[in-house]
């Protein structure tokens, strides 16, 4: 379900998480990649993103959540989160990780049109350019 400004529920190891691409998430992935948005996105798409930037968006967007409750000191660590990925092999992440930079970089306006399409067609925003069917 994507809830407040993007937001969504990805599961890791048997805990479910929350991404949520605030702005303080966006500076964190930012800061620890040292690598725009943008740019990682087009390395998403042509399969050229490495590893550490594929556990830095999902673990800035799982801090994007706890920051915005406040909560950040529960908030799993970076390590912890680069085990939990790899272990999930990052491969089956790459439509989380597609969704979340596209959310980050969509504007509130557009977010709220993707809330009104359905399960299906949201999945679909979901799994990227290539998506078939």
């Amino acid at each position: 379900m994507i809830g407040k400004r993007g937001s969504f529920q990805i599961e890791l190891s048997g805990t479910k998480y929350q991404l949520s691409p605030t702005f303080e998430a966006l500076e964190l992935y930012e800061e620890k990649t040292g690598k725009s948005v943008f740019k990682s996105l087009l390395e998403l798409r042509d399969g050229d993103m490495r590893i550490s930037c594929a556990v830095s968006a999902i673990w800035s967007g799982i801090m994007g959540y706890y920051i915005s409750k406040g909560t950040e000191e529960k908030a799993p660590q970076y390590s912890e989160v680069g085990k939990m990925v790899v272990s999930h092999g990052v491969g089956y992440l790459q439509k989380e990780i597609y969704s979340y930079f596209t959310q980050c970089l969509a504007s509130d306006s557009d977010i709220a049109e993707l809330d009104k399409l359905s399960d299906t067609d949201k999945k679909k925003y979901r799994s990227g350019p290539n998506h078939k069917g």
